[in-house]
């Protein structure tokens, strides 16, 4: 039961990295260099930011008219919650 509850939690920990880099990318783009290499140094102040900024980026997403995939809230909704899934799931396991 403990292998699967990890390999669950390795999961979760891919998909939060997924989305970090995602979110950094957008962080490089928006805000320059110095930001971004503070984002990846320190990922709160990445998470912060985006949260701060997502409504801001979708608003701009619909005025040009373009239909991403997914929203830049939604990819900060599964970062948050793979994020939670990945803590409970590790303490769980010890």
């Amino acid at each position: 039961m403990g292998a699967i509850i990890l390999v669950v939690a390795g999961l979760a920990a891919l998909v939060n990295l997924a989305c970090f880099i995602a979110i950094l990318i957008k962080l490089f783009q928006r805000e320059g260099t110095g930001s971004g290499i503070f984002g990846l140094i320190c990922g709160l102040y990445t998470y912060y930011w985006v949260w701060k900024n997502a409504t801001l980026f979708d608003m701009q997403a619909a005025e040009t008219g373009a239909k991403p995939a997914i929203t830049v809230r939604g990819i900060m909704m599964l970062w948050t919650a793979s994020w939670a899934v990945q803590m409970v799931l590790n303490f769980a396991v010890r």
